[in-house]
């Protein structure tokens, strides 16, 4: 019995058993009612005879035997559920000084007692090169059967073990007992979700951590609905690439739920349910291939339905393996040539999220068909690497993805199934996840909601809620491999409300197919990490993630709370996918208001909306016109050109960043946009914000300052506004230049066919510069209003060269 080679993709071993105990022996004490308790516990374990005869444990001669055994004690006995590796140095099998505990866990009543039968099973599980994992669970009926009264993990990374040719029985006391029922069985590990990680899934569950008992009831409650007959099905869509692709994401949700519903369950409704969904969509002409987002999210759903169910799928087997082919596998060589030729996909020509869902469904289909398709699934695996370097480039130094939240969420999600099915599968990742700036991209998504729950919706992203938006497997995955402890707790909190039952409530009703809104949550469920000890941290008030194709700054005014004043901005480069014409806008926030907005993505139906070049930046949306940042004699920014973030400072009371906006905005000499937080003090509510423009070079010129709101506007003597929503109040002063004055500003674009962006209006100053005037200073000053806040006097307006530098 072997584990495979050591380069293939894992294998797992079961040995499994029922066991009844007799009579005392005699070692044995009384237990009322009068059955025995005793002080023993059965052993077994899987051993390697090293080429000669076994030695029992009632044999003086020493043994070569090499294995692993586990301890399950009988009835009050003090010894500790173990599990062991035995080297083979010295005495005999199931006992001896060459045994290495790898596990043992302290269980008061977790035994086998009384006079039913109980059933153990023994799980052996290759993870690496080197690695196995070694499972054990008991339950108090026969065939892994009733209550699971007991199940424990561990790892052995040093040299492992994986051939075998010996099971080996006993116990260490002298008690008479019958076993029954043994298997040994060696077949496909899931990947993803062994049979360690549900065991840990379960665990954590009994012991009721309260967000994966959510999680999990969340996921049994869409089980249940999909078994309804008046679900509406999973039908072959074709009429759109939009509508194909929501056809496979509500296949891969159900496929995913049902999967693990079984699993967990051992109901076979579930079961049935699945293999339905599977055999459904395997029986579709195609799976869309001339958008491969949609054969990529439906093989994500197919293939891991597949692995996960593959021993249950009996005649489906075929059905579903041949559909995983024709759709997928089949199209890895030109998928992965060196040049695109008559490709659905190519690999090698896609750097944005498209990359790591296409990736993930090929790598999904590899793992699942690698058996029957080993070249092509190892010419996959082999490849795959070189073409996600091409996605991860671009979080550079800041962590930051340009695409913004939503596609980091939609991408970082499935780069984490890749790297955590390559490292569960193959036992390394080829060290994509060490790619540079990762280590910083927790810190991006957890500082980039409001303290509303609003994210910073910079290029095409919607204002999604950090309950729904925030509850990323992305950021769990980050979060748990690259993030301190208070990234790793916001993480978990977000993911705690996006689960709760009432929360989420309302969100369903967002998607008219279902499947489709919950279709990580499995995912979600395996990567969410421990709540660290220190459960007292948090996060910073102040960030900047610079030095990035895109780069963002943060500051709030206190650490917590609905109330903070809180400001975020964006700089960086110009032009990639889904990005916007931006930099320099921020977002801002206090009492819970949303005071300066981004308009967010239009729609992705309109004429040229992806054409990077020309018809993209005419729309309203994707330019500076509707950003909170600077337009030049009506110009747009520089389509190819970046806005670097090159000052920054953060101490108690102040702090800010300076972007260099120069290569954006040619009629100007020098473009420098100055963001501060000033007279920070939570306990006297004294924070402001300054937003200070300095333009060299600029004589004559049209110089148009906006900023997007949904708050009412109210302009007082020109230079003062108060803006007013929901009973909370900002307002806004121009401190520079003289004689400059706000007005309001209608944010309908010039076309119908966009979206007419109602019941928002931007605050907008129009300054025309004498011909003469070759510098401009523009300053504006927010202070909110109410509810606290202290009025303190203006502050002087000094050059951005003289603020604080320490």
């Amino acid at each position: 019995m072997s584990l495979g080679e050591a380069n293939t993709p894992q294998q797992t071993l079961r040995v499994s058993l029922d066991i009844r105990l007799f009579d005392a022996g005699s070692t044995a004490t009384t237990n009322a009612p009068g059955f025995p308790s005793y002080n023993g516990g059965l052993r077994f374990g899987l051993y390697n005879t090293n080429n000669t005869e076994p030695q029992a444990d009632d044999n003086a001669a020493t043994s070569d035997d090499f294995g692993y055994r586990v301890y399950l004690p009988f009835g009050t006995g003090t010894a500790n559920p173990s599990i062991v590796k035995e080297t083979g140095t010295q005495s005999e099998i199931l006992t001896g000084s060459d045994s290495i505990i790898l596990a043992s866990t302290v269980y008061a009543n977790e035994r086998i007692e009384g006079n039913h039968v109980h059933s153990a099973e023994l799980m052996i599980t290759r993870i690496g090169v080197q690695s196995v994992e070694i499972g054990i669970r008991l339950f108090d009926g026969p065939g892994l059967t009733g209550n699971l009264i007991f199940e424990s993990v561990a790892t052995d990374a040093n040299s492992a073990y994986t051939d075998f040719n010996l099971i080996a029985i006993g116990s260490s006391e002298d008690v008479s007992f019958r076993i029954d029922n043994v298997k040994c069985a060696i077949g496909r590990s899931r990947f993803l979700l062994n049979g360690a990680k549900l065991q840990d899934i379960r665990l954590r569950y009994d012991r009721g951590e309260t967000v994966i008992v959510h999680l999990v009831n969340r996921i049994l409650s869409a089980a249940d609905a999909y078994l309804s007959p008046d679900l509406a099905p999973v039908t072959f869509n074709n009429s759109s690439p939009a509508e194909s692709l929501e056809q496979s994401r509500a296949a891969m949700g159900r496929i995913h739920v049902l999967a693990f519903a079984y699993l967990y369950t051992d109901n076979p409704e579930y079961l049935d349910a699945a293999i339905d969904i599977m055999t459904t969509v395997s029986a579709f002409p195609n799976w869309a291939p001339s958008q491969f987002l949609s054969v990529a999210e439906m093989s994500m759903g197919v293939a891991i339905g597949y692995n996960w169910l593959y021993e249950e799928l009996g005649a489906s087997e075929e059905i579903i393996r041949n559909a995983l082919y024709q759709n997928v596998l089949m199209h890895a060589p030109s998928v992965y040539s060196p040049q695109p030729v008559n490709v659905v996909w190519h690999a090698y020509s896609w750097d944005n999220n498209w990359n790591p869902v296409c990736n993930g469904g090929m790598l999904a289909a590899s793992l699942a068909l690698k058996d029957f398709y080993p070249d092509l699934a190892k010419a996959t695996i082999d490849a795959l690497p070189s073409s996600l370097e091409l996605y991860l480039q671009h979080y550079d130094q800041s962590g930051v993805w340009p695409e913004g939240a939503v596609y980091f969420s939609y991408g970082g999600t499935y780069t984490a199934f890749i790297l955590n099915a390559l490292e569960s599968s193959l036992g390394s990742d080829s060290n994509l996840g060490l790619a540079r700036g990762l280590e910083f991209t927790p810190a991006f998504f957890a500082h980039a909601f409001g303290p509303s729950g609003s994210v910073f919706n910079f290029a095409d992203c919607g204002l999604g809620k950090s309950n729904i938006l925030g509850a990323s497997g992305a950021f769990l995955w980050w979060a748990a491999r690259h993030g301190n402890d208070a990234e790793k707790l916001t993480a978990n909190q977000w993911m705690g409300n996006y689960a709760d039952a009432e929360r989420a409530a309302s969100f369903n009703e967002l998607n008219s197919i279902a499947g489709v809104q919950n279709r990580t949550d499995v995912l979600n469920l395996i990567w969410l990490a421990r709540e660290p000890k220190n459960t007292s941290t948090s996060l910073p008030q102040d960030i900047c993630l610079s030095d990035g194709l895109s780069e963002l700054a943060f500051f709030r005014d206190r650490e917590s709370g609905q109330s903070a004043l809180w400001l975020g901005l964006i700089a960086g480069k110009n032009g990639f996918h889904h990005s916007h014409l931006d930099k320099g806008s921020f977002v801002m926030e206090s009492d819970g208001v949303r005071w300066a907005e981004d308009l967010g993505a239009d729609s992705y139906d309109l004429p040229g909306y992806f054409d990077y070049v020309d018809g993209r930046w005419d729309y309203y949306r994707t330019n500076n016109f509707s950003h909170n940042t600077l337009t030049i004699n009506g110009k747009l920014q520089t389509i190819d050109g970046a806005g670097d973030i090159v000052g920054y400072i953060s101490t108690d009371s102040w702090t800010h960043v300076i972007v260099d906006l120069s290569e954006l905005y040619p009629d100007a000499a020098q473009a420098l946009r100055g963001v501060a937080m000033i007279d920070r003090d939570e306990s006297q509510n004294t924070a402001r914000i300054i937003i200070q423009d300095e333009l060299d070079g600029v004589a004559g010129d049209e110089i148009h300052w906006g900023m997007v709101t949904s708050a009412s506007i109210n302009i007082d003597g020109n230079a003062k506004a108060m803006l007013t929503k929901d009973g909370k109040q900002m307002e806004a002063r121009i401190l520079s230049p003289n004689g400059a004055s706000f007005e309001i500003e209608s944010t309908q674009p010039t076309t119908n066919e966009e979206n007419q962006n109602n019941n928002t209006r931007m605050l907008a100053v129009n300054y025309q510069a004498d011909q003469d005037e070759n510098f401009v200073r523009l300053v504006v000053l927010f202070r909110p209003i109410g509810y606290g806040w202290k009025a303190t006097a203006l502050p002087s307006v000094t050059t951005l060269s003289s603020w604080p530098s320490s």
